[in-house]
């Protein structure tokens, strides 16, 4: 079996449209630190996102998930993506 690429992947020779509005992870990081929370345009539900409690990164599980914080396990498509966005 072939290996499949995801069209949203930040590595996806797939063109996308420009989103406005959105930054690199570092930038991104720059705006958690100032207490406003994160989320990707590839992830499609502003209830997931990424913010400080209590010192330290959490991503918030939403919808998709169990609507709960858990620690943010940073992934390299987290690194490289440049669709990220401040709620």
């Amino acid at each position: 079996m072939e290996d499949e690429q995801v069209a949203t992947s930040p590595t996806s020779p797939v063109a996308k449209a420009p989103v406005s509005g959105v930054m690199d992870f570092f930038s991104a990081l720059r705006r958690v630190a100032d207490g406003e929370r994160i989320t990707k345009v590839e992830w499609a539900d502003p209830k997931i996102f990424g913010a400080m409690q209590n010192g330290r990164l959490l991503i918030f599980g939403g919808s998709f998930a169990d609507n709960k914080f858990h620690p943010w396990v940073i992934s390299d498509g987290d690194l490289v993506g440049e669709d990220w966005k401040v709620l």
